[in-house]
């Protein structure tokens, strides 16, 4: 027993050494790693910087260099990049040079990607992402998508990324850059993968090899095959994981300092290796991996190798040291994003919509007060030639006829005076309508163009995911399994569900808005109503691993027997009762978490009817409570399954409730859930 004591302290100790050891050994890495891969590059860059000298200061050519530089540090030394794009940025300001500061905007994004600076680099992306809309530059403004959708895969929000890879993609095709093409559809396939669509996986990862192939992009080529070997490693077929492990090993050979490949490469092997017990190569893979990930720079790569460790000791059954790499991983899963960042890119989204909608309103302003401006000088300019003619007319009277003459046209000339007087009057009260309506009509423009704005983005995601999904489908399906059929199948219903939610809530704000919803208020037993909804609304909850309860009380002064439900009476619209229970009932499952519960309850008061709607989720800022109920709102929370939100139901909810003589409010404390708490009109007709 004292022996095998002393043979389990003494194991222990020899991890713990190993691991100062190593972590020693990255340390001085990390220090050497930039002089290393500088002498790499040290030529081209400079090759560069010599050219930068000799360039004209002040100039686009000076900018174009600067650019470059900025693109060819990124590679090893991302401080430089955010330096030289910087500086590319602010000279191209001076020259008023759109291009080099779109590209220098891009690359200052990237060199603070790579650094692990992801809110900064989401911040930056979206500034460039509408210059190169304006400019435009199709290559800079689908470089912006993609490196979008990568800052989004780094904070493990697969979803979005997805959304960016995919909007990507047909601008690379439609420009014919086939080695830009054949990485968003790698991207493309990664996400899937990450979201664990491993039939998806393989179509996008096959496409993209077979470009990287046709093309020779040997960057692309290893990343499809590493993508294949996890595919395979997943599935448990091992065997064809090996082939794909080898094969991009060889690949490997021909670009020894891409970090990256190399970082990913091993990752996936010491998963390969941990999977088949191959504990001791497992190791080696994964410190080969956590090594290249610092030679580069790369934060993100490191959290996966901790990542790796932690699964290679826990196949181990070592937990202590499993526990130990999952504190690293957590560490640095915190430095990369944490929910402050959420907030922060949220806050970024917003302003730049609202940014672009008071360059509209302010360009609708001046064009108003120009049509003004001419109005006015028409009237003055009308007014004007009446007064002369009137003035030339008694002159000439005046030579020409007689005194009794004279006096009847100076009472003609006090008549249309008169008459100018009432004209310029109805002029004055003409004009102030067409202000009012002018104003009218701006708000309208406005609402209009936020619609069409709205629409054209919530839209151009899912159709782009319908058209991408159906060409797959129409080109693949002899070859692709039946469940993987009715997978794109039900992601495509899915996608148009979306949309078609999304028009139908659009055509219901402009029905209540315009007046032309009429409600048929009754006296109804809403308790049907509201179990009938929650039942719908059952299944989903399910799914989620969400209790979903539902129970009436019928208040302490109730005349109902205890066995007889006689029904709750409330006076409203039976099919505006139910679009509210529905937008409220489908919003508590949407973003409460899984393994949580949820109420709904149907409360007898004394002059009201409440239904309360309650969940176990972080609850709702200060923030977000200011503009809960308004239109287009995206608020802090997210779906906790990756539910679709169009910002429309909570303004929905509000206006029919309105409508109904009743009220809704929201009581939340951040962090401990939220009730949103509908109040409607007692029917004390019924009993």
């Amino acid at each position: 027993m004292r022996n095998e004591i002393s043979i389990m302290k003494c194991e222990f100790f020899i991890q713990h050494l190993r691991i100062v050891l190593f972590a020693a050994f990255c340390v001085c890495t990390l220090q050497t790693a930039p002089f290393l891969i500088a002498q790499h590059e040290r030529p081209k860059v400079d090759s560069l910087l010599n050219r930068l000298v000799q360039t004209a200061p002040n100039s686009e050519t000076q900018v174009l260099c600067l650019l470059e530089i900025s693109a060819t540090y990124n590679t090893f030394h991302p401080d430089s990049t955010i330096e030289y794009g910087v500086r590319a940025v602010k000279l191209s300001q001076t020259l008023g040079y759109k291009y080099g500061v779109a590209e220098g905007t891009r690359l200052t994004a990237l060199g603070y990607q790579r650094i692990g600076k992801l809110t900064e680099a989401t911040r930056l992306y979206l500034r460039a992402l509408p210059m190169f809309e304006e400019i435009p530059d199709s290559l800079g403004y689908g470089n912006t998508l993609n490196g979008l959708g990568i800052s989004y895969f780094e904070q493990e929000d697969y979803s979005n990324a997805l959304a960016y890879y995919q909007r990507a993609e047909p601008v690379f095709f439609r420009i014919g850059n086939m080695n830009r093409y054949s990485a968003a559809l790698s991207n493309i396939g990664y996400a899937y993968l990450s979201l664990n669509y491993l039939g998806l996986a393989k179509i996008y990862s096959e496409k993209s090899l077979a470009l990287a192939k046709k093309y020779d992009v040997s960057t692309i080529k290893m990343f499809a095959l590493i993508s294949f070997a996890d595919i395979y490693r997943r599935e448990r077929r091992f065997d064809s994981s090996a082939i794909y492990l080898e094969e991009c090993r060889r690949e490997l050979k021909k670009n020894p300092q891409n970090y990256v490949s190399i970082s990913r490469l091993h990752y996936v092997w010491g998963l390969f290796d941990t999977d088949t017990k191959n504990f001791t190569r497992a190791q080696k893979h994964l410190d080969t991996s956590l090594l290249a990930a610092i030679q580069g720079n790369m934060r993100f790569r490191m959290k996966d190798a901790y990542q790796g460790f932690q699964k290679l000791y826990e196949a181990k059954q070592d937990f202590v040291q499993a526990y130990q790499y999952q504190t690293k991983v957590v560490q640095y899963r915190d430095s990369l994003f944490n929910q402050e960042s959420a907030r922060q890119i949220a806050a970024m989204q917003r302003e730049l919509e609202a940014r672009a909608q008071n360059d509209r309103i302010t360009l609708l302003t001046k064009d108003n007060e120009l049509q003004q401006l001419q109005r006015n000088a028409l009237i003055g300019f009308t007014i004007l030639v009446l007064l002369v003619g009137a003035v030339l007319t008694y002159l000439y009277s005046r030579t020409q006829k007689s005194n009794k003459q004279l006096q009847l046209q100076n009472a003609e000339i006090r008549k249309q005076q008169y008459q100018l007087s009432q004209q310029s009057e109805e002029i004055a009260a003409i004009n102030g309508e067409l202000q009012q309506k002018n104003a009218r009509l701006i708000d309208l423009n406005e609402e209009k163009n936020h619609f069409l704005a709205i629409a054209a983005h919530d839209l151009k995601n899912p159709l782009t995911g319908i058209r991408s999904l159906s060409d797959y489908l129409s080109q693949d399906s002899i070859s692709l399994p039946e469940s993987e059929v009715h997978l794109l199948g039900s992601r495509i219903s899915q996608t148009a569900d979306r949309m078609f939610k999304l028009v139908q809530n659009l055509l219901d704000v402009n029905a209540i808005e315009s007046g032309k919803m009429e409600l048929q208020l009754t006296e109804i037993d809403i308790v049907p109503i509201v179990e009938t909804i929650t039942q719908q609304y059952m299944d989903a909850a399910t799914a989620k691993n969400i209790t979903l309860r539902f129970n009436v009380n019928l208040g302490e002064n109730s005349l109902q027997s205890d066995n007889v439900h006689r029904g709750l009476w409330a006076i409203a619209d039976e099919n505006a009762l139910m679009q509210v229970l529905d937008n409220l009932i489908s919003n508590l499952v949407k973003y409460s978490p899984q393994g949580k519960q949820a109420f709904v309850r149907v409360i007898q008061m004394e002059k009201v009817i409440k239904v309360e709607i309650q969940d176990e989720g972080p609850g709702l800022t200060d923030e977000d409570k200011s503009f809960l109920f308004g239109k287009f709102t995206k608020l802090t929370a997210r779906p906790t399954g990756g539910e679709h939100s169009t910002g429309l139901g909570l303004s929905i909810v509000k206006q029919l409730v309105e409508l109904m003589y009743g009220s809704v409010r929201c009581d939340s404390e951040y962090g401990n859930g939220a009730t949103f708490i509908v109040e409607l009109p007692r029917a004390f007709t019924r009993k």
